[in-house]
């Protein structure tokens, strides 16, 4: 037992579904933002797409990461 590392989840497989999702939807959603705005794109629509995309990366790694 001295040697074995035990992980430490804070989150059940529910919740890493539910974050998963949520993560993939802002990430879907942050690119076709981006996408649609690409032609005419103001510094406050890329803000948006950026704080978007943020979300959704860090929402995805979390739920890869267990936490």
């Amino acid at each position: 037992m001295r040697g074995e590392v035990v992980p430490l989840v804070n989150i059940g497989s529910k919740g890493r579904r539910r974050r998963l999702a949520r993560g993939l939807a802002l990430l879907a959603v942050g690119i076709a933002v981006a996408v649609l705005d690409l032609a005419a794109a103001s510094r406050w629509w890329l803000v948006a797409v950026f704080v978007l995309v943020w979300g959704g990366v860090l929402d995805v790694l979390q739920a890869l990461g267990h936490t």
